[in-house]
């Protein structure tokens, strides 16, 4: 299937905005809308599945805070880039501009 790549660097740049969190894919069709771009959900979809596919991004499932539990606190994946160069390239981050955000760069590496 032929992809869009405008429409690629648009779902990488929501994944990288969302990195290292529990957002949900929804979360980042909004992220996208309140930016001035629109997905579908079936398209979104299909576009994480297509760069999970190549192993550009992966989820890392939530998991239970005791082994014991009954319910997990968390029961979204949190989203992360298989290397976190592609989160910062996706971000157009420099290395100048990782060292002034900590935040950023604690969150490409966590």
């Amino acid at each position: 299937m032929k992809r869009d790549p405008r429409l690629v660097r648009l779902v990488l740049k929501a994944y990288a905005r969302h990195i290292s969190t529990t957002a949900t894919y929804n979360t980042m069709r909004q992220d996208l809308a309140k930016r001035g771009d629109t997905l579908s959900k079936d398209a979104f979809n299909s576009y994480v599945a297509a760069l999970r596919k190549i192993f550009m991004i992966d989820d890392l499932p939530s998991w239970p805070v005791a082994l014991r539990a009954r319910s997990r606190i968390v029961r979204t994946p949190g989203r992360f880039f298989c290397d976190p160069s592609i989160a910062a390239a996706a971000l157009g981050a420099s290395p100048q501009s990782l060292v002034r955000d900590a935040c950023l760069l604690s969150a490409l590496f966590e």
